[in-house]
């Protein structure tokens, strides 16, 4: 168990609330048809380290119109993203949103927290939020080594968060920064630190990332993404001599079927683990 949920499973039992944070929708912005950028204020003392993610709890009173609507079954609903901002920001923050269409074919409803975001949520609206967790996509700045980082689409938020607060303290300078994304979101952003930024290194794709041969072989990877992409990108990288150490997951969306358990694929479990321990909390307390 994580230090994180250690923590959150001592609060649960101390009464304290699993969503202790309030911010309010201070802009709402289309990156594309399918991905908001959303910029909250914190009205409480939340704090957190580039690299994490938080979770969003809907409004109750959403929750009960959906299951009128689609006739499901949900109670409290609460969803990961990570951070897309540097902490220094604070106490505003932005995440990324990306839309969960219903599958094609199949009946069953589109992704419920997106779906909010996308549909319904409008500037002055206030939200809950949990404690930050995760922690598994912190670059390390302590090892020299060159530092890639690997998304797709809305995957990139918690690169936007690191790379601002690494150019911020200026520690890009000891060590290279590879940058591989897939479909580009904030193209032009990335593009002006590559042009001032001598050691950031900058390579957009459309559709999925395939070409790693630029990727240092004596370096720590950092992917973000859907598990299927993850898996794949983190094969690829054990092709072009990364061993599975240095690889580091997306903890709001580890891959599974991993050959070994090591401390990066631990940590990248760790949103599942907050999400069943907020379960229990909630459980707990009645409110489940």
């Amino acid at each position: 168990m994580s230090k994180l949920v250690l923590l959150l499973s001592l609060a649960c039992a101390a009464g304290a609330e699993p969503f202790p944070y309030r911010a309010t929708v201070v802009a709402i912005e289309d990156l594309t048809p399918a991905i908001k950028r959303v910029r909250f204020r914190l009205e409480d003392g939340l704090r957190f380290k580039p690299g994490q993610y938080v979770f969003l709890k809907l409004p109750d009173d959403y929750v009960v119109q959906w299951n009128e609507r689609f006739g499901t079954s949900h109670q409290e609903v609460f969803r990961p993203y990570s951070f897309a901002s540097s902490a220094s920001r604070l106490p505003w923050f932005d995440l990324m949103i990306e839309h969960a269409p219903a599958p094609p074919g199949e009946d069953v409803p589109p992704g419920v927290a997106s779906t909010y975001v996308h549909q319904s949520l409008r500037e002055g609206d206030v939200l809950r939020f949990s404690a930050p967790a995760g922690g598994a996509l912190s670059f390390k700045k302590d090892t020299r080594r060159p530092i890639v980082a690997i998304a797709e689409r809305a995957g990139a938020a918690p690169f936007v968060s690191l790379l601002e607060y690494w150019f911020e303290n200026q520690w890009e300078r000891n060590q290279p920064i590879y940058l591989f994304l897939s479909d580009p979101l904030l193209d032009a952003r990335f593009r002006e630190w590559e042009r001032t930024r001598k050691t950031f290194h900058y390579y957009p794709v459309s559709g999925p990332v395939r070409d790693l041969s630029a990727v240092p072989r004596d370096a720590e990877a950092y992917v973000a993404g859907s598990p299927a992409m993850i898996r794949e990108v983190a094969r690829m990288l054990k092709v072009r001599g990364i061993p599975e150490e240095r690889i580091h997951y997306d903890g709001a969306a580890a891959p599974s079927g991993a050959a070994r358990l090591t401390a990066s694929s631990v940590a990248s479990m760790s949103a599942a683990l907050w999400a069943k321990e907020i379960e229990h909390c909630l459980a707990a307390s009645g409110k489940k």
